[in-house]
């Protein structure tokens, strides 16, 4: 977890990378300093993951405090104080691509499940859910309901009474790998 402001500065610089860079989701000239940032930054969670002594991938929890958050602005979905959405999960492209997928995911649901969230959702593409799925995520789809947005996204509500601890073994996952971004 990224408790200081140098961490969340690799944050944004990673999602600088995917969104501006390398995806083009967001347009350079609206960030600054070579980091995405945006409003919901400040009431959120941050957490970094780093392979071989780099900074590799980055994933925030946006906490319902006092503000709806953007499932629920582009889904019919009513979510309560204290529920989160899992935004902008990123993950550079290198060799350990999935066993640093995995760690950081799971890494964020112990986190979830120490504090005790109830609802966890996600909006991203069918390749994303499929992904996590692998690596051993339960989602359920919130509805067939897709919306343009980047791309074909769907809400998905993380099925934490079925999550298990242990992670399972990557093999020859490789094929799916591209930069990836929610």
């Amino acid at each position: 977890m990224v408790d200081n402001v140098e961490g969340r500065r690799i944050c944004y610089n990673i999602r600088y990378t995917m969104y501006c860079i390398s995806k083009k989701y967001e347009k350079p000239r609206r960030v600054n300093k070579e980091m995405e940032v945006d409003k919901y930054d400040h009431n959120s969670t941050h957490f970094l993951i780093r392979t071989d002594n780099t900074w590799t991938g980055t994933v925030r929890l946006m906490h319902r405090k006092n503000r709806k958050l953007p499932i629920e602005t582009l889904f019919d979905i009513v979510l309560q104080e204290g529920d989160i959405e899992v935004s902008r999960l990123s993950c550079i492209r290198h060799k350990e691509s999935y066993a640093t997928l995995s760690k950081l995911v799971h890494t964020v649901i112990s986190f979830w499940k120490d504090k005790d969230y109830k609802t966890t959702c996600l909006v991203t593409n069918k390749r994303v859910a499929n992904i996590l799925t692998k690596v051993g995520i339960p989602l359920i789809k919130y509805n067939d309901k897709g919306i343009q947005h980047k791309g074909i996204r769907y809400a998905y509500i993380v099925d934490m009474e079925a999550y298990n601890d242990r992670p399972i073994e990557y093999r020859l996952f490789s094929e799916f790998v591209d930069d990836i971004v929610d």
